[in-house]
């Protein structure tokens, strides 16, 4: 009797297989033979489940959004206009400093996503996902403050996009000057004068 495969457990493995690939090396590093190997199946299975190379890109980017937006929604709640004001505040604080690279999980994905743009930038094989990945962050950071009362959002969610970029990369290339107190302040201070 045939083995009955979970599609979605396959490609969760083949994009896991991805990520480690590409924090290790770049994206040069996650070719179809390559992932197939780290994954620990054939080159005909990988392309079964991710037709092309792009395609193998395209959906580990896709599952690193997923990723990174299930860890988002589980704080969402919290800023309901029946919570306390300081609460929401605080919250909010929560949501922003997940995009932070602060612990392994977060400084896989910001490599990954350093690595995703730096490729998108010099190749058009995933053309178009940098300015999606970029523009996530920025739709992110709007609706956030738009929950927080913020009117004209575009112009404010774009800075606080910018210190959460900035952030990510100082973060990413030097953990040790940035801990979580100092970037929690870092975060509060942004929030609050882009609020006041």
């Amino acid at each position: 009797m045939p083995k009955i495969v979970d599609a979605d457990e396959r490609l969760a493995t083949i994009h896991e297989a991805v990520f480690r690939l590409v924090e290790r090396g770049g994206v040069p590093a996650a070719s179809l033979r390559n992932v197939a190997n780290e994954a620990g199946l054939n080159v005909g299975s990988v392309r079964h489940y991710v037709g092309s190379h792009t395609e193998l890109l395209r959906g580990a980017v896709g599952r690193l959004q997923e990723r990174v937006t299930a860890r988002l929604l589980r704080h969402a709640d919290g800023l309901r206009a029946d919570v306390a004001a300081t609460r929401r505040g605080e919250i909010a604080i929560d949501m922003l400093e997940e995009l932070v690279p602060l612990d392994a999980e977060r400084r896989q994905e910001a490599a990954l996503w350093q690595a995703f743009l730096e490729h998108a930038r010099v190749h058009d094989d995933i053309g178009g996902l940098a300015t999606e990945m970029a523009g996530g962050i920025r739709e992110f950071t709007g609706r956030l403050l738009a929950a927080a009362g913020v009117s004209a959002t575009a112009v404010p969610a774009e800075a606080l996009a910018c210190v959460l970029d900035g952030l990510a990369v100082a973060t990413l290339h030097d953990p040790a000057a940035y801990d979580r107190r100092r970037v929690r302040a870092i975060l509060r201070w942004q929030l609050t004068r882009t609020l006041t």
